[in-house]
């Protein structure tokens, strides 16, 4: 639970930064960014490590605890005015144990996880939907082959999509203008399309940036 909430956190600082204008801003959200992204770094190793015990342990980490995280880019999805379907195919899915099939349902946001499947944990994580859902009354279903996740809307109403869809620019470099602000949004539009080791580098580098140009301040 703690990581699937590091990982919304870790959603809603991505928008943000997609919003903010200022630099200073967007340094501090950087610099949070990255220290959210250890966090999910250490749990997720954790995880990977923590030692079956009794009958808390899922027959996944009695099997391989260092499984490999597969995440889920294919599925499909449908809608009425009231709820969102998503169909997640996922062969032999029905014949593990319950608690190796986790969703977490968050305002704008579902994660699934699917542990030990094949050998591996199989992860499809929705962090920014198109509108609010209702976490309370959404639900989801283990079939032959698949998972099927219930989405019941806040706002009756169609969706356009089920994420919003960006707008892909292309950076603009102001040879008169400021360098680093530039940099800066070039940074800023990888990190908003980037995977989530590409957003690690990105914040790592920025904040390793920052301690310099902070550590030459002191020295001048």
């Amino acid at each position: 639970m703690a990581l699937a909430k590091l990982r919304l956190d870790s959603a809603e600082l991505s928008e943000l930064l997609g919003k903010a204008d200022r630099e200073r801003t967007k340094g501090c959200l950087l610099r949070e960014l990255n220290v959210i992204q250890k966090e999910i770094q250490a749990l997720e190793e954790a995880e990977r490590h923590k030692p079956a015990s009794g009958t808390e342990a899922t027959n996944a980490q009695r099997a391989n605890p260092k499984a490999y995280v597969k995440k889920i880019t294919t599925y499909g999805w449908d809608q009425t005015d009231r709820s969102v379907k998503i169909y997640v195919d996922l062969s032999g899915v029905e014949k593990l144990p319950p608690e190796n099939v986790q969703v977490v349902f968050d305002k704008k946001s579902v994660c699934l996880d699917v542990l030990g499947l094949a050998g591996k944990n199989h992860q499809l994580h929705i962090l920014n939907l198109l509108e609010t859902i209702s976490p309370d009354k959404s639900s989801y279903k283990v079939k032959s082959g698949s998972v099927y996740i219930t989405l019941v809307k806040v706002k009756e109403a169609k969706w356009d999509s089920l994420v919003p869809q960006k707008k892909k620019e292309t950076p603009k470099f102001d040879k008169d203008g400021d360098p680093n602000k530039g940099i800066m949004d070039m940074m800023k539009n990888m990190y908003q399309d980037g995977d989530d080791e590409m957003k690690r580098i990105i914040a790592k580098a920025w904040t390793e940036s920052q301690e310099k140009q902070a550590g030459k301040g002191l020295d001048d």
